[in-house]
């Protein structure tokens, strides 16, 4: 289960768990950055980072 890839809801319910108010990660974002621009950064990114190897960056322009 541990290396299970999650379901599109459970993601959608962690982004939305983050508090508003955090410091940002090691990508420089906290929470209120995803849940603002969710649309964008959205469900295909946060999968495609767990099918991947490496980390996808998002930039936004």
């Amino acid at each position: 289960m541990l290396m299970a890839i999650p379901a599109e809801n459970e993601i959608n319910y962690a982004v939305f768990a983050l508090n508003k108010d955090s410091a940002p990660g090691p990508d420089g974002f906290g929470g209120a950055f995803f849940q603002a621009h969710w649309e964008t950064v959205n469900i295909t990114f946060v999968l495609l980072s767990f099918n991947s190897s490496e980390i996808i960056g998002c930039f936004l322009g």
